[in-house]
């Protein structure tokens, strides 16, 4: 898990925290830089702030043409490629970054965490490696704040959480009034769940800079894991009143919106990013889902495409936009996306049962099958698996083949009611109305409030003639009726 999940943590300290005082090396370094690629950093930078990623690495690049011996530049260029995922180019420029500046130390610490990430399949020498840079960058820099905030958040990562958290007091110790390393910290703290020790770190960061925008955005995400939904509203307002270009900001307001019902101010939100950034996929990707969630599947379906235009293989948004179109009753197009899904997770049992569910509505009975069967062999204890199969055979009225499906059900899930009402419908259909009482009897002992349970076993009665029974198990339905509108 920890080596699944390291990048998404890095990046979403790296999120949170303005790199305004990374830029103060560059800016010495800049005493004697074009003043054409000063101006392109301090543009990026911003941009960096605010979440325009594409915009920001323009004006990077721009300012390594002007000036293509600034480590700095190439430094601060591996960081955003390293946000941006890009993890080849982000390691071949922070390499370059060191070539230019030997004794750039801030760039061994960020090499340690780049390797590690390029090379997580061998944890154990990706961890050996990344610690050996952080060793290097720390005889260049012994009392470096920011290698020991570095370092002890991948400590943290790899499992070390009381050395790392270590690392961190030493590197406030160092700084007491950076910002950023209690923002780092707080970060630790909220992934821990250690949130009012991440929100007195908070607190700190508004009072030392109290007039930037992040501080805010980063109070509001804790507190509103603190269930303090309107105290993070304010933080958010305030932080769009500071910066109203915050992209991260703009989109926790709009996920606010949605929480309370505020439909149509999240719509403008999630319209004010894609303005900001028109290549943000993840903005189309959550203005689709407010979409599909309104039921305009058309609208959905084409966020969802301008998503999947800049990332052809952003999986979420194949998966939501098959569902766009499976509720527009395009299946075949709902199967062209799942395909594409199951290429990138070929051994995801789940996809086989949604894609042979899609078959099977495109009145595909064959494939569906295929695709049934292909995921009970991946997962043999996939009762969704055996659930599905059993449906379709019993459409196709193949009785004997429904029944192998359903035992199946029933022997991996006995205390399921849901084998147990599938095979009652199966000897239902076959006449075979003593079973299927056995099975409903199995159903309400196991759901007492089952509504369809009783439903079925008034009708099986009936045929039985056990009329007085039947009645009985419709009175007991109208009771149930009658307590879900009341409730």
């Amino acid at each position: 898990m920890i080596k699944k999940h390291f990048q998404l943590y890095i990046l979403s300290i790296l999120t949170f925290v303005s790199l305004n005082d990374l830029s103060l090396a560059v800016t010495a370094s800049h005493k004697s830089t074009d003043s054409g690629s000063l101006e392109q950093l301090n543009k990026a930078q911003s941009l960096v702030d605010s979440g325009n990623y594409d915009l920001a690495l323009e004006c990077y690049n721009k300012a390594i043409a002007k000036d293509p011996q600034n480590a700095d530049l190439y430094y601060h260029l591996a960081r955003l490629q390293y946000r941006m995922r890009d993890n080849k180019d982000s390691y071949t420029n922070i390499e370059k970054a060191i070539e230019l500046k030997p004794d750039f130390a801030k760039a061994y610490a960020f090499k340690a965490l780049c390797y590690y990430v390029l090379n997580s399949n061998n944890e154990s020498d990706a961890i050996s490696k990344a610690l050996e840079y952080f060793d290097q960058a720390f005889k260049l820099a012994p009392n470096s704040a920011s290698i020991y905030s570095s370092r002890g958040m991948f400590l943290v990562n790899i499992g070390l959480k009381d050395d790392g958290l270590k690392d961190l007091d030493k590197a406030i110790e160092l700084e007491p009034d950076n910002a950023k390393l209690y923002e780092n910290r707080a970060k630790i703290y909220y992934e821990n769940n250690d949130l009012e020790k991440a929100l007195n770190d908070s607190n700190s960061v508004i009072k030392l800079k109290p007039a930037e925008s992040g501080s805010y955005l980063t109070h509001g995400v804790i507190e509103y894991s603190l269930n303090h939904k309107d105290i993070a509203k304010t933080d958010f307002e305030k932080a769009l009143e500071l910066n109203d270009k915050n992209i991260f900001a703009l989109r926790k307001m709009a996920e606010l919106d949605i929480e309370n019902g505020n439909i149509k101010e999240a719509f403008t939100n999630y319209q004010k990013i894609i303005d900001l950034d028109p290549k943000n996929q993840n903005a189309y990707f959550d203005l689709g889902k407010l979409e599909l969630g309104q039921k305009n599947y058309t609208q959905a379906i084409d966020s969802f495409t301008q998503a999947l235009d800049l990332d052809p293989k952003f999986a979420d948004a194949l998966f939501f936009r098959s569902r766009a179109l499976e509720k527009s009753g395009l299946y075949k197009l709902a199967i062209k996306d799942v395909t594409a899904l199951i290429s990138l997770n070929p051994d995801h049992p789940k996809l086989y049962i949604y894609r042979g569910s899609l078959y099977n509505l495109d009145k595909n009975v064959a494939d569906a099958t295929n695709d049934f069967a292909k995921a009970i062999s991946l997962d043999p204890s996939s009762t969704k698996g055996y659930q599905f199969m059993g449906n379709l055979a019993l459409e196709q009225k193949n009785y004997p083949k429904a029944l192998e499906s359903y035992n199946k059900v029933i022997e991996l899930k006995p205390l399921d009611k849901s084998g147990y009402l599938s095979r009652a419908s199966v000897f239902m259909s076959m006449k075979d109305y003593n079973k299927a009482l056995v099975d409903l009897n199995k159903v309400i002992s196991i759901d007492p409030e089952c509504k369809r349970g009783y439903e079925m076993r008034s009708k099986v009665k009936t045929e039985l003639n056990d009329l007085a029974g039947a009645q009985k198990d419709k009175a007991e339905l109208d009771k149930l009726n009658t307590k879900k509108s009341t409730q």
